[in-house]
């Protein structure tokens, strides 16, 4: 049985103070090469591309479900 002042060894709190650690960014180097916003989306956009192609695919009986 538990004291009434005891707390549980995690909490809420203590799994957004987890999720925090280790994200601060490094200090940015002026010299190394920008990559713009559509670059960064391009892997998104292929995986959009091939869901598109086997969800067309099943619908047309073409693969299998």
């Amino acid at each position: 049985m538990s004291e009434p002042g005891d707390r549980p060894r995690w909490s809420f709190t203590w799994l957004l103070r987890i999720q925090r650690t280790g994200r601060a960014r490094p200090p940015v180097d002026p010299n190394a090469p920008q990559v713009s916003g559509f670059w960064k989306a391009v892997p998104w956009i292929i995986m959009l591309a091939l869901g598109i192609e086997i969800a067309i695919g099943v619908w047309l009986d073409i693969l299998p479900r």
